[in-house]
């Protein structure tokens, strides 16, 4: 079977990336659309086990498939393009610099895993590689990966020295943001314990 697609091995996880026009795809998909479609998902499989005997996980194939389900994993990539997240939001293909789909354990993952975000960053700053080809970046080391769950930016640096491409570092940029507030009701009673319990730790007494 042959297809446009890459292999890498990392210290956390192994990746293999296949870009989406060559299986078909857009790039842009819902994970459950993916999902639905068992030959399309027997096919990423195919795919994948091929990688991971490649990769030196396995003697073959079926192998791969049987014994080492979650290794490697499989990246879908594309050009940024419009799309809208799980949440019903609408992203600008100019807000990315490229579109992934992660495989995993025989589902597309909602939201990019974090180990998924560098790997894929990281071959995203490998000139010549599959990832690299349909990236559009104006900053080096710095990419904005468009997935189903909104967009994630990471940071890499990768040099080339002696031939071997080397990643030097690879982060995620997160921002902090507030996950939830609300109101806790309680009977009047209570409401006055909890009011000299408070005057009472206030004083020390």
């Amino acid at each position: 079977v042959r297809h446009h697609g890459v292999v890498g091995h990392g210290k956390a996880n192994a990746f293999a990336f296949v870009r989406a026009d060559a299986i078909g795809l857009a790039g842009n998909e819902m994970p459950a659309d993916l999902d639905a479609q068992s030959d399309l998902m027997q096919r990423l499989e195919m795919i994948r086990a091929h990688a991971g005997v490649h990769m030196g996980l396995g003697a073959t194939p079926e192998a791969i498939t049987q014994d080492v389900p979650a290794s490697p994993k499989l990246g879908i990539v594309s050009p940024p393009q419009d799309a809208r997240t799980l949440a019903g939001e609408a992203l600008s293909a100019s807000d990315g610099n490229l579109t992934a789909r992660m495989v995993s354990m025989g589902n597309i993952h909602r939201a990019l895993p974090l180990t998924g975000v560098l790997g894929t960053a990281v071959a995203a700053g490998i000139e010549g590689s599959l990832v690299h080809s349909v990236t559009q970046a104006d900053t080096p080391g710095r990419f904005a990966l468009m997935q189903p769950s909104g967009i994630v930016t990471a940071s890499t640096q990768v040099e080339r020295r002696e031939g071997h491409w080397h990643a030097e570092f690879a982060a995620v940029i997160r921002t902090q943001r507030r996950l939830f507030d609300g109101f806790v009701y309680v009977p009047g009673s209570a409401a006055v314990d909890l009011d000299a319990e408070h005057r009472r730790l206030a004083t020390g007494l």
